[in-house]
């Protein structure tokens, strides 16, 4: 063993591999791991399960190489831009028909990546301290740990690819290096930029940078020709952009949909000393703002106190950096001081305070916002600090002193960050959103039809079946039953290709009608057109809630009717309850996510309550709303069957939540019921001076009710008893 620990690269890999797999099944579970255990999958995850499957379908050799017809069918996508670590996909579909139909590659990868993390680890350190190559180990183990890579683990698997970082400062140190050789340093740029790339375009445009800084720190300290230099990094960027169009990640007018998270996904100052997604039992939890969890970046209390300990110990000693160093390292320290700006966006904050905002105007936002999840640029400068803190510790003690406190500081490295170990694991079980699809008449889709069309499909938005999970059921549903399909979720989106399912492909449908080799997951609004033009011979069913319209006659389901709307509208509830994820049906559009115990909020100026009667009688739907309060006064109205109540939350200092119920008419018959909810103007927590949070919101819900209570609509905000 110890002389593994002393050993070379394969030594280390050995090593490595004991340490970290049992690591890995520790905090993922084996049910993660297991390639063909796909019960948990849920989330981004079935994003990346997804696009696997669909790429499974796909024969033959395309450009880019990630592509797939059955992905967005009939237009078809790159599978890159759902992020499913395209390089993974493109290795296993050779063996495709070797391996098991239910197959994910998820936890294996994650378990690589793991084992990739310690070794880079401890080979980044045993480079920049060779003299004490057993303490190595011991500082391989701050990378293993780092919150900012376990944090990924509950979901995010291709941005656990963090060893990509750690590779690319090994060769930034071989590149100051007496051993550095100008055509293999080149070769290993262009190698480590085409797996980045493979990976996850997040890590390899910090793997860019730091390869960019390589270059120029090559280039001073070897004193390297100019030509050679501009050689050296003209041949990064062209692997860079030649990977990007071989993956599929840039060309052909792709539209980035989610650009509206730039300055929100960002990372707040405070984020280094900040346990924000995991208590502490050392540090307090410091406020921060809602989208900052993508910015993420807690030290840990051991490296941060390895960190103080070299400031008071260079202020104390007065240590001046030599010239020598400022040329090594300085290209490194620029690079990470850009990184950093970058997370922290043009809106600079600190704590919940805006600390200045560089672009009011959002001038530059359209040009910025392909880093919307910005605050994960700030891993470059993270790694190169708990470097810095493992690294100077080795230096700069005595053996003896050296391992006490590297091993001290890890084992309180280590306590500080337990909970978040146990946070990220995911759940074996079923996810908490129910898959509705329980029904036989999806059964036999597979064997009759070769395509399944959503319509309208989860990436034009709108009142898609299934509503934000709906490309989670109807994915998995195409997957297992191996038919193409046209909706699914991915960071982005080619412009032709939604402009033809959006537009053309409902259009086309209303006009043609259903193909017999197609099965069609409608929204009722385009089911009811359809009936009304151009459904033919086809049949529409009533099947978990959703409309399937099939030119194929299916037993054991009724038929739909247009008459009866929405079959995924629920009853009312007849218990007072917050609503949770289960009553997303209620809210059919104009609402944020459901947050169980708590409601929704409206998000668009109009936003619609839609019920059924319950089977248990009832005079009145109470519903409690919830309205922020603060410097301006809120405006809403709430339209119902036979009505309009129009009122006034007024301004309030200090600003505050305020919960008030109206009892509306319940309405009669079997058909749907609708309440439309206005608001005059959608403002944020910030403009109502509440907190910072700049999302625009209006009106919110936390519960609904059907009960025996006469009708009264007039706002209460005592919720009294009412009269029976």
């Amino acid at each position: 063993m110890r002389r593994a620990l002393r050993g070379g690269w394969l030594a280390d890999a050995l090593l490595s591999c004991i340490i970290a797999i049992p690591y890995g099944i520790r905090l993922l579970g084996l049910d993660v791991i297991l390639p063909t255990h796909t019960a948990w999958i849920h989330g981004d995850p079935a994003m990346y399960y997804i696009a696997w499957a669909m790429f499974r379908l796909s024969a033959g050799i395309h450009w880019p190489i990630t592509y797939t017809a059955a992905l967005g069918y009939p237009i078809g996508s790159s599978i890159a831009l759902a992020d499913p670590v395209s390089l993974a996909a493109l290795l296993l579909r050779p063996f495709s028909s070797l391996l098991p139909a239910s197959f994910q590659y998820l936890g294996l990868y994650s378990v690589l990546c793991l084992i990739l993390q310690l070794w880079f680890g401890v080979r980044l350190v045993r480079r920049l301290a060779p003299q004490r190559p057993l303490l190595a180990w011991a500082g391989g183990l701050f990378f293993l740990i780092a919150p900012p890579f376990t944090y990924r683990f509950g979901g995010h698997f291709a941005l656990t690819g963090q060893w990509l970082i750690l590779a690319a400062l090994l060769l930034y140190c071989r590149a100051i290096s007496d051993e550095f050789s100008l055509r293999r340093f080149t070769l290993q740029c262009v190698l480590l930029t085409g797996v980045a790339l493979g990976v996850n375009p997040y890590l390899a445009f910090m793997v860019l940078g730091v390869l960019a800084a390589s270059c120029v720190a090559a280039a001073l300290t070897h004193r390297v020709a100019p030509v050679m230099t501009i050689g050296m990094f003209a041949a990064v960027l062209l692997a860079f952009a030649a990977f990007s169009f071989a993956f599929g990640l840039s060309g052909g007018g792709q539209q980035d949909l989610t650009a509206q998270g730039y300055r929100y996904l960002s990372m707040n100052l405070l984020a280094p000393i900040n346990p924000d997604q995991a208590p502490s039992p050392i540090l307090p939890r410091l406020p921060s703002f809602a989208g900052q969890y993508e910015g993420y970046n807690y030290l840990g209390a051991g490296t941060l106190a390895l960190l103080v300990a070299i400031g008071i110990a260079l202020i104390v000693r007065r240590v001046r950096i030599g010239r020598r160093d400022l040329v090594a390292w300085g290209p490194l320290a620029i690079c990470g001081a850009c990184f950093t700006l970058l997370a922290l966006t043009t809106l600079v904050t600190v704590g919940r305070t805006v600390l200045i905002d560089l672009d009011p105007g959002q001038r530059l936002t359209p040009w910025l916002s392909v880093l919307r999840s910005s605050g994960r640029l700030f891993w470059v400068p993270y790694y190169a600090l708990t470097l810095l803190a493992i690294v100077w510790t080795i230096r700069h003690l005595k053996p003896r002193y050296g391992m006490f406190v590297l091993i001290a500081a890890l084992a309180l490295q280590m306590f500080d960050t337990r909970s978040l170990r146990a946070n990220v694991r995911i759940s074996p079980s079923a996810p908490s959103v129910p898959v509705r699809l329980a029904s036989p008449g999806w059964s036999d889709l597979g064997r009759e039809h070769r395509h399944l069309a959503i319509e309208p499909p989860w990436q034009c938005r709108g009142d898609t079946p299934g509503r934000m999970d709906g490309y989670r059921i109807f994915g998995l549903l195409a997957a297992e039953d191996g038919l193409t399909i046209n909706s699914y979720y991915a960071g982005r989106y080619l412009q032709d290709g939604l402009t033809y399912h959006c537009h053309t492909a409902i259009d086309q449908l209303l006009r043609d009608g259903l193909a017999a080799d197609t099965a069609y997951v409608l929204s009722p609004e385009i089911a009811t057109a359809l009936a009304k033009g151009a459904l033919g011979s086809g049949h529409c069913y009533s099947v978990d809630g959703f409309v399937l319209c099939t030119r194929k006659e299916l037993h054991g389901v009724r038929e739909w009717d247009p008459a009866e709307g929405d079959p995924g509208i629920p009853p009312a509830p007849v218990m007072e309850r917050p609503l949770t994820e289960r009553d997303s049906g209620l809210l059919p559009s104009g609402w944020t996510d459901l947050e169980t115990g708590f409601g929704a909020w409206a998000s668009s100026t109009q936003a619609a309550i839609a019920y059924r009667l319950p089977e248990r009688p009832a005079r009145s739907l109470r519903i409690t709303f919830m309205a922020l309060a603060g410097k301006y006064p809120v405006h809403f109205s709430v339209i119902y069957e036979g009505g309009r109540m129009d009122s006034v939350i007024p301004a309030a200092s200090p600003p505050a939540i305020r919960l008030f119920t109206v009892r509306l008419p319940l309405g009669s018959g079997q058909t749907v019921h609708r309440v439309m909810v206005v608001t005059d103007q959608l403002r944020s927590p910030a403009e109502q001076g509440y907190n910072e949070d700049t999302r625009k919101m209006g009106l919110g819900i936390h519960s609904i009710v059907a009960d025996d209570c006469a009708p009264s609509p007039a706002p209460d905000p005592t919720n009294a008893a009412c009269a029976r």
